[in-house]
């Protein structure tokens, strides 16, 4: 993240942007919202919102098992702890 950006913006350009982002991610994440609206949880990109947002997101998160040797360490098939 480019923090002399953010540092460099008045206080004005710094409230439009915060304005933007959140309107585009309110826009992309509509999906996001409507979903945990459903579960009762308040998706409305605020720091309140993390928590509840991040425990429902992990429950519905679930590991893919590879194939021997399919995977990224660089070590080859059979070399690496995984294999």
């Amino acid at each position: 993240m480019n923090l002399q950006f953010f540092e460099g913006l008045s206080e004005a350009d710094a409230k439009l942007y915060l304005e933007r982002f959140l309107v585009t991610g309110r826009e992309a994440l509509g999906w996001l919202t409507r979903e945990a609206s459903r579960r009762g949880i308040d998706a409305d990109l605020s720091v309140a919102s993390i928590t509840p947002v991040f425990g429902w997101l992990t429950g519905l998160a679930g590991a893919v098992p590879l194939e021997p040797g399919l995977h990224t360490s660089g070590a080859g098939p059979g070399k690496c702890e995984y294999c």
